[in-house]
């Protein structure tokens, strides 16, 4: 019968922290770099767009970033087996 490795939680918790920095690193620039003109303009002339587009992007970054890091943890994980 072969055993499971033991994952250790302080190294997927690090390699976790190390992803979601790097993704939101990246994301930051990608939204300003492509949305910044336009969400200024929203936040000067429709707050209440603009606080909805927010509440839009943050919702959705959340999701993606975990999707992407557990992707990223499936394939570390199997890897190392």
């Amino acid at each position: 019968m072969a055993r499971k490795k033991k994952t250790h939680p302080l190294r997927t918790f690090l390699f976790e922290l190390l992803v979601y920095a790097g993704l939101v690193v990246a994301y930051v620039f990608f939204v300003i770099g492509l949305l910044g003109v336009w969400l200024h303009r929203i936040y000067q002339h429709h707050k209440n767009w603009y606080a909805l587009t927010a509440l839009v992007l943050i919702v959705t970054q959340g999701v993606v970033l975990e999707f992407i890091t557990s992707l990223l943890l499936r394939l570390v994980r199997s890897r190392s087996d």
